[in-house]
């Protein structure tokens, strides 16, 4: 059974209870605003798709944590268009048998990182350690192009 959340637009900061998720109507209306206001660079909003895979149940505070695990990466690179994060249940590992896989796309690169551990959340922040180490390793690569 896989379950796969509704894709959503996430602001690349915060509010004061956590992340903030937009339809596109408030997203043109905050482009108006900042626009209005003589801001030169609105800051580009990154989709977050997030699917679990082979689990008769949703696990939300997973989820939730995922999706504000990956909003670290705007701090490494702010081209980011969008990210998938994909959850597994491995039955036949009986130690490492939680999987999560990230997948951030920027301009013309794919970024992929999969990792098995005890817990989701152990395999999530492994992710996000690799993923951001690579995005650091392009933002110089690019910068020096």
């Amino acid at each position: 059974m896989i379950w796969s959340s509704t894709v959503q637009y996430a602001k690349p900061y915060s509010s004061s209870w956590g992340v903030v998720f937009l339809n596109h109507n408030e997203r043109r209306s905050d482009m108006n605003r900042a626009q209005l206001n003589g801001q030169k660079h609105f800051p580009r909003e990154m989709r977050i798709q997030f699917t679990v895979r082979h689990t008769s149940k949703h696990h939300h505070p997973v989820e939730q944590y995922a999706r504000l695990a990956v909003q670290e990466f705007q701090k490494y690179y702010d081209g980011i268009t969008d990210c998938h994060i994909v959850l597994d249940h491995q039955k036949n590992d009986y130690v490492n048998n939680k999987l999560a896989e990230i997948t951030i796309h920027v301009h013309h690169h794919t970024f992929v990182s999969r990792e098995a551990a005890e817990t989701y959340e152990k395999a999530i922040d492994a992710c996000v350690m690799h993923i951001s180490r690579q995005l650091q390793k392009y933002k110089e690569k690019v910068r020096h192009l």
